[in-house]
């Protein structure tokens, strides 16, 4: 989903359509059913386009899974909690398989483990366990968002860079 400027450039050229907020509310609720990350442009002055993705055909968070270093592009503040109450609760795996960053794993307990540098905070696992094992918990050494967009795309690209030196 596109906002402002954005939104009224593509649906003008036949690219996209504008939605009601009924519609919007409709679309994000579909998308969560199916595991899809609602994904912004992660900067506090502006809300520029909202995203429903999946990691295998995003590049967005394919990149950010690249890089290693997922927490400034794309962190909402929160992070997964595992909370252990039964043997069943982590069984399953479900949490293992949707979760789009890779950050949750099974241990030798055979219980699920977060790990927070590679959590984003998207709730996906959350919102698809079955035992309702997981919690979505605010965190407080979260990057504040950077102010604009152009500020977000010159920090990536220098990640971008910075990571392509480092593997030559």
């Amino acid at each position: 989903m596109s906002f402002d400027p954005g939104a009224l450039y593509t649906s003008e050229r036949g690219i996209a359509r504008l939605v009601t907020k009924e519609e919007a509310h409709e679309l994000l609720r579909e998308s969560e059913e199916k595991g899809l990350v609602h994904m912004g442009s992660n900067t506090s002055n502006f809300m520029e386009f909202l995203c429903n993705c999946c990691s295998c055909h995003c590049v967005v968070l394919k990149n950010i899974n690249e890089m290693g270093e997922p927490i400034w592009a794309a962190s909402s503040g929160y992070l997964a909690e595992v909370e252990v109450y039964d043997e069943l609760s982590h069984q399953c795996c479900i949490c293992v398989e949707m979760c789009p960053m890779d950050a949750v794993s099974i241990n030798e307990g055979k219980t699920a483990d977060v790990d927070e540098f590679r959590c984003i905070g998207c709730g996906v696992c959350a919102r698809r366990c079955p035992a309702v094992a997981i919690s979505m918990n605010p965190c407080d050494d979260v990057p504040s968002p950077l102010e604009t967009p152009r500020d977000l795309r010159n920090t990536a690209m220098g990640d971008f860079h910075r990571v392509q030196a480092e593997q030559k």
